[in-house]
């Protein structure tokens, strides 16, 4: 049973160009002999019976392949990994398993990135995950053309947001765009300031979010900018006149200040 719901998830990876979202929905039984894999219009669900039995198993076979990965099927170790890490992403032995995949060439860096994008969707606010993307970025940096480089860059910064949108106070994401700054910008004070710019919007429908400030004031810290301090003392002023009683708001406007 196990490796038939092991298949259905494979063939819906590979049909599939690109799976949007994923979830474990709440099924009681395994009535009517339906496949409890479902996929419509990219979004994936598992259904939850049958998690317990096929988890297991996964992490039991991944547990083995692990000792000896010569041995067995690498489409099969990475459809093991693949369920182990959907359904329980701080798996670190799963990650490791699919870094020596990618480093065989049984992966690709892009498909490595929409995987564990889909894993965000999940669980967005799990370290193992923003750990594998950095990971990923340090393997292949230096094989990037400038253009190249600028293109993932905005990718990345895309979703860092979507996860913080999904989780609130979502530091793994905020610091993971930290590092993207200090990794691709090297402290260029025009794309640390079209950075303000671009969070501006998201702090203000997020004024409860301190992790999302705590990142505004990275930036402010890298530029240096006095017009800047400014400018964020202004916004700091309307949204405290706006929302009055949230902290993060006035420990942001102190930080100014200082």
């Amino acid at each position: 049973l196990a490796e038939r719901i092991l298949q259905d998830l494979g063939n819906v990876f590979k049909k599939e160009p690109l799976v949007k979202e994923f979830d474990v929905v709440p099924v009681s039984n395994s009535s009517c002999n339906r496949s409890p894999v479902v996929c419509v219009d990219g979004h994936l669900a598992l259904g939850s019976w049958c998690v317990p039995h096929v988890y297991g198993y996964a992490y039991s076979r991944l547990v083995e392949a692990r000792n000896n990965i010569v041995r067995h099927e690498k489409e099969s170790i990475l459809g093991w990994s693949r369920l182990v890490i959907l359904i329980n992403p701080d798996v670190q032995l799963a990650w490791n398993v699919r870094k020596e995949l990618f480093l065989c060439k049984q992966t690709s860096f892009q498909e490595e990135l929409q995987f564990s994008q889909l894993v965000l969707t999940r669980k967005p606010k799990c370290s193992e995950v923003f750990s594998h993307r950095r990971w990923l970025m340090e393997h292949n940096l230096r094989g990037f053309s400038s253009d190249r480089a600028n293109v993932i860059l905005q990718e990345e910064l895309k979703v860092c947001l979507q996860a913080a949108d999904r989780y609130r106070c979502n530091y793994y994401a905020w610091t993971y765009r930290i590092w993207l700054m200090d990794r691709f910008v090297h402290g260029n004070p025009l794309m640390l300031e079209s950075e303000m710019q671009q969070t501006r919007d998201w702090v203000r429908s997020h004024v409860s979010d301190c992790s999302g400030f705590h990142y505004r004031q990275y930036l402010l810290r890298r530029v240096g900018s006095v017009p800047l301090l400014s400018r964020e003392l202004s916004l700091c002023e309307e949204l405290c006149l706006l929302h009055p009683g949230h902290e993060a708001i006035w420990a942001h406007r102190r930080f100014c200040l200082w």
